[in-house]
């Protein structure tokens, strides 16, 4: 054994002690996650590409694991708008969740009148849905989802009242359209 096999075992054991540090710090450093306040979030396993059964309430630094990902949903109220102007629009589309502004609905009365619904209305995410929110639509496409449903509750509860009950019982309406 010559002394230039050594210096080569010594090379690469040092090379490989610095490479597992460098790795290891790495990795440590790109599994903690942060997450602000005002939101919720499911723990997505990267490996088995499916997620953690209870969600992420608490805001703060998380240590997640290397890969792994938190899916962000809103906590606090969201507003969607069915308006032809975006005059008294609340929150700005620099915010993190943006309002959700759409034209207004076109339905039709009992007796078959055209009308355009102009609505607007507040939802919140429970975090105890979030599991099957994500099965059901994903993490990016809840806000079209929810856009059509409200649509299709809209109008449908137009067509069962007759024209004038709009100026006159609107309350009735209303309360039809939270069903």
């Amino acid at each position: 054994m010559g002394i230039e096999q050594i210096q080569v075992f010594k090379a690469c054991g040092c090379f490989c002690c610095c490479f597992w540090t460098i790795f290891a710090i790495v990795a440590v450093i790109l599994s903690i996650k942060s997450m602000e306040q005002g939101k919720y979030a499911v723990h997505l396993i990267w490996l088995s590409q499916s997620i953690l059964d209870e969600p992420v309430t608490q805001a703060g630094m998380r240590f997640i694991g290397l890969g792994n990902a938190l899916l962000e949903y809103p906590s606090t109220f969201q507003t969607m708008y069915f308006t032809s102007s975006t005059r008294g629009v609340q929150a700005t589309s620099q915010s993190a969740f943006p309002p959700m502004v759409k034209s207004p609905i076109r339905a039709r009365s009992a007796d078959g009148l055209e009308m355009y619904v102009t609505v607007s209305f507040q939802w919140k995410l429970e975090p105890q849905a979030l599991h099957g929110l994500y099965y059901l639509l994903g993490e990016e496409g809840y806000d079209d989802a929810f856009v059509r449903f409200a649509r299709a509750a809209i109008i449908n509860t137009c067509s069962y009242y007759p024209a004038d009950m709009y100026f006159t019982n609107r309350t009735l309406i209303t309360a039809r359209m939270l069903e």
